[in-house]
């Protein structure tokens, strides 16, 4: 009979898996990545085949593991009315607590995770890239295009104050470079290396705190970001200092720029270089500000560029609202995780009530009898939590030791993305070790009230 208890339930379940599985991926992945996939969601029938034969060996090994128990019942303190179907063997109750703190500790682990993602966003949507992303319009033309005759012409159109070309989208994607600091040649720092032509800094917002920016036709000159004109020369002025790149070229700095946090969209945390590129040769990616009084900047800048190139098309759009579409997927994952983490302690709280519960209905008999002998409810709830409360911290500590490994794993994997974790904050692990210890006390406050309400005339009933 409990096995076929088991073998129903499974059936029910994988039948709303399967339903959840055909009509759930759609909807989410347009939830978490805005864009429909261009790849089946569909699951192939060999892997359903083979999750439903898990399915039924989970429920059947479910069924089995009650079931002999049930060989072993008592008969004689079955009909006295303690005992029950799985009450007394030691290693039923030992087995409980291994799964309550199994349980616990993924639980603490998805908990952490989450709590990781969403302090990354959050910082993500609080930080100050170092740059003026508004009222900027980026774009690329599907060939390069004579770059020059394209500015003069975008330059013509009421309201746009300066344009730009780059080589790829701007302050994205950059090349990661090794650079020897001056008078170093025995020591490397990673640089990031963003190709710019003149225009770029005003156009994109960056501040600059010395110098100066390119100017048309320049070849060989570079501007450092604060930060590595901080670490090549600590005690003077870079202004005018050479810098060897990989490949043998060397550029002169010009200027000093302040620090960027392109991180909001994927970018990297090296220090940036920008390195002059001459605006005049064929590129096809751009940048344009315009004046923030121009309500409808794209279309005059798209008439601009097909006046130039009809029958070659160019994609453009407003960076912001490319930077708030990257920002808005990497919530809707985060959000999910969230959602996960939440029902992860929902779940760890029912496994713990179901368990203590359970332990609960097996003593009630003692706790009756111990109340019969003067126990206060007080000592009865201590001991009942002190009983429970010991597999859920076997389950933080193990927990907690997981959590630590999967965030520095998290954010090794993660180090190139738009999201930077930062694993080593203690009051993350100790948040959700306060809120699942919260819910454990929750899950354990019922069946301990039961515990101590125990009648001791029922309990003494029997022999």
């Amino acid at each position: 009979m409990l096995i076929t208890e088991s073998l129903v339930l499974a059936v029910v379940a994988g039948a709303l898996s399967w339903l959840i599985v055909n009509k759930l991926p759609g909807p989410l992945a347009r939830y978490v990545i805005v864009r429909s996939p261009d790849f089946p969601l569909v699951p192939d029938w060999r892997v359903l085949a083979w999750i439903s034969g898990l399915v039924l060996a989970t429920g059947v090994l479910a069924g089995i593991a009650p079931a002999t128990e049930a060989l072993k019942v008592d008969l004689i303190n079955s009909l006295k009315g303690f005992g029950g179907l799985l009450g007394g063997p030691a290693g039923t109750k030992r087995a409980l607590g291994y799964l309550v703190s199994a349980q616990v500790a993924l639980s603490m682990v998805l908990i952490v995770g989450a709590g990781l993602l969403s302090q990354a966003e959050n910082r993500n949507l609080h930080a100050d890239p170092g740059y003026d992303s508004r009222h900027i319009v980026v774009g690329w033309f599907w060939e390069p295009v004579p770059s020059q005759a394209v500015i003069n012409r975008l330059l013509s159109v009421p309201g746009v104050r300066s344009v730009t070309f780059c080589q790829g989208t701007p302050l994205l994607d950059p090349d990661t470079v090794e650079i020897s600091p001056p008078d170093r040649a025995d020591a490397l720092q990673p640089v990031a290396v963003f190709p710019a032509s003149p225009q770029f800094f005003k156009t994109m917002g960056i501040p600059l705190l010395a110098g100066r920016e390119f100017i048309p036709g320049e070849n060989n000159a570079a501007i450092v970001s604060e930060t590595l004109a901080g670490l090549f020369w600590r005690w003077k002025s870079p202004l005018g200092q050479q810098l060897k790149l990989p490949h043998g070229t060397t550029v002169t700095v010009v200027g000093i720029a302040k620090d960027i946090s392109p991180l909001r969209f994927g970018g990297t945390d090296n220090p940036p270089l920008y390195r002059s590129i001459a605006a005049t040769a064929a590129m096809s990616d751009f940048a344009i500000r315009f004046d923030p009084r121009m309500q409808q900047p794209m279309r005059p800048i798209r008439a601009a560029i097909r006046e130039i190139e009809p029958d070659l098309p160019a994609n453009t759009r407003l960076m912001q609202n490319w930077i708030d579409e990257v920002t808005t997927e990497i919530w809707n994952f985060v959000s999910l995780i969230l959602l996960l983490g939440i029902l992860a302690t929902i779940l760890s709280a029912a496994g713990i009530y179901g368990a203590v519960s359970f332990a609960v209905n097996q003593s009630a008999r003692e706790f009756g009898i111990r109340a019969a002998l003067g126990a206060q409810r007080l000592d009865i709830i201590r001991s009942i939590y002190s009983s429970g409360g010991r597999p859920v911290v076997h389950g933080l500590l193990v927990g907690l030791w997981l959590s630590v490994a999967t965030a520095a794993a998290l954010s090794k994997t993660l180090d190139a993305g738009a999201l930077r974790i930062d694993s080593s904050d203690p009051l993350l692990y100790i948040a959700a070790v306060l809120l699942l210890v919260g819910a454990a006390m929750a899950a354990t406050f019922l069946p301990a009230w039961r515990g101590a309400n125990s009648d001791p005339i029922e309990a003494l009933k029997y022999d």
